[in-house]
Formats: structure tokens, sequence, C-alpha cells
């Protein structure tokens, strides 16, 4: 980063296409000047929202997802961070108010952000593998299938299934409306959502889509700048 400073050029994200699906991954680690700049594009409810957090650590984490989360869409739709309406749904997923045509759905897991933009409805969910979990404590959340598939595979199988059901679940913004039980990710479709998984070192991501769309990768950088990531 370049002395922390955040960047609010005329960087442009890589054209999204109706068929297009866009992830973005970014550090929740950010330098104070550049957290400073991502705060003054919060509202003030999220400002308020945010210093509730209990502490400085999360504080921060919440200011550096919101306000990356608003460069992003800034860049997409070619205004400025800080005008951008958001509105949450009853089911408590987060949409435009004002540009229906924008899809996106975000995740965080420890220090890191997901973010997914498309032209359609979408979920992602992203999860960092933690070795010392036992799935067994959680084997009631899922079919047969899926416990025979999480108890004879390694821990990436839990993972696998556990961000399927909630990538599917933040697609349809309506929240628990079925047992997760009956939710078999390990079928390719879901409840009318396609399901796509990624495994990158000890990180496991998922998204559901509408429809089949291309998947680009990308990085977004601590100034504010992209890199495809494989």
């Amino acid at each position: 980063m370049h002395g922390g400073e955040v960047q609010q050029g005329r960087l442009q994200v890589p054209s999204l296409g109706e068929q297009d699906l866009h992830l973005w991954r970014a550090s929740l680690l950010l330098p104070e000047d550049a957290l400073g700049t991502l705060q003054s594009w919060l509202t003030p409810e999220e400002q308020s929202r945010g210093a509730r957090y209990a502490t400085s650590l999360l504080r921060k984490r919440f200011v550096a997802a919101r306000g990356q989360l608003r460069w992003m869409l800034g860049r997409y739709l070619g205004c400025p961070p800080e005008s951008i309406h958001l509105l949450t749904l009853p089911g408590g997923k987060p949409v435009l108010q004002d540009h229906p045509h924008l899809h996106f759905n975000v995740s965080h897991s420890a220090d890191e952000l997901l973010i997914g933009v498309a032209r359609s409805p979408i979920g992602v969910d992203i999860e960092h593998i933690n070795r010392h979990f036992n799935p067994r404590e959680v084997l009631q959340f899922f079919s047969a299938a899926e416990q025979k598939h999480i108890l004879t595979g390694p821990l990436e199988h839990f993972y696998w299934c556990w961000t399927r059901k909630e990538a599917c679940l933040k697609a349809s913004g309506q929240g628990i409306t079925v047992s997760l039980q009956d939710m078999d990710t390990l079928q390719a479709t879901l409840q009318g959502w396609m399901l796509r998984t990624f495994i990158t070192g000890e990180v496991v991501y998922s998204v559901a889509v509408q429809q089949a769309l291309q998947v680009s990768l990308f990085q977004l950088t601590s100034d504010l700048r992209f890199s495809p990531f494989k």
C-alpha cells in the first residue's frame, strides 16, 4: 500500500456482463489512514452500528468491510461510495435501493472479505478452515448423504457442504425456511440455485446463482486496486 492511502481515482473494475460473476477477496486488516477514509464513506447509521461492536478489532473489521463494499459498488455504478443507498431486506439481505440491475452479496471470515457481484441474484459464503473443529458436533444439520461425505473425507468436506448451505440461504434472502438437514449440498443445484465451491489453501468459499455464470476471481489490494488470482 502506498502510505496507506486509499485510491479514489477513476480506477475501473472489469466489465460485468449478463453472464458474468465477479468474486472479490479482500483483507479486513487495513492501515489506520485507510480505515479513516473508508469510514468517511459510511452513513451516520453505519458509523453508529460500527461503534456498537464490543472491541476495536471488530469495529475496524466492520469499517473495512462496509467501506470496501461501498468502494467496489461505486466503481461498478460509476458513482461516489458515499452516495450509494443500501437497503436491508426483511430476511437480512442487503441490496442496492436505486440500482436493481446490479446484485451483490458479502461474506467474511476472520480477516478476509468476499464480495460477489453479478447482474442476477447471488449468495456467497467464505470460511477459513479450523483444523481443531470437530464436525461431528453439528452433524444434525446435514443430510444422511452429507454426513457420510463429511465423516469419510477430510475436513474440507464439512466446509464444502456448510458454505454451500450458507450461500443458498443468503441468495434467497429469506432466512432458514426449510430444515438445514433437507438441504442436500452434494447436488449441483439446490432449491433452484446453482452451486459452485472453491478451495484455495485454508479457505473454502461457495456461490449460489440462478443460472450458469462465468466466474472471474479477483484480489482487492489494500490500496483498492485489483488483480486476478487463481
